[in-house]
């Protein structure tokens, strides 16, 4: 069953997916909230299994990537894969590190491309309950998000980034 997130943990995990070495402290100014609530956010997405892992990513891990079209994922040893996915016709995508790309040689390949670089999107990931700072409309897709007074807020459209943005201005 699939769990509601709050607009706290929502947010929190826009933050998180920005940096996920934020303290509590900050993430709790940005969000405008006390840090009690974000602590029990951070537990919630946690013991729910929202989160999975924290991770540190290294400039080298992100060079000199194979991405491999494979019919089956069978007798491929994990640690030789750095991410795949399954895709809906029964085949996988791996990728893994250039250099490691000769373990493959048992393997029923479709396809290899050469990366030289992967590069992680900035996007801020699905939302599902974010609402605009302005209006209080449930954000739909994207959203624009900017800083007023070292606070994170959130707009649904240009009409209420620019309202937020007047009203800083007038306090």
């Amino acid at each position: 069953m699939k769990r509601n997130l709050s607009e706290v943990e929502e947010r929190l995990l826009a933050l998180l997916r920005e940096n996920s070495r934020i303290s509590i402290q900050e993430a709790a100014r940005e969000i405008g909230t006390s840090r009690i609530t974000v602590s029990r956010a951070l537990e919630s997405l946690s013991l729910n299994g929202k989160i999975i892992n924290y991770t540190v990513t290294l400039s080298d891990d992100l060079r000199d990537m194979a991405i491999i079209h494979v019919n089956s994922m069978d007798g491929i040893s994990q640690e030789d894969i750095v991410e795949y996915f399954s895709l809906i016709d029964g085949t996988y995508l791996l990728i893994t590190y250039f250099e490691d790309l000769l373990k493959f040689t048992d393997l029923t390949i479709r396809d290899v491309k050469i990366a030289r670089l992967r590069s992680p999107g900035m996007s801020p990931g699905r939302t599902v309950n974010i609402h605009c700072d302005y209006c209080g409309k449930i954000i739909s897709d994207n959203p624009r998000k900017f800083s007023i007074n070292k606070r994170t807020v959130y707009a649904c459209c240009p009409t209420c980034e620019k309202g937020l943005k007047n009203h800083a201005r007038n306090v």
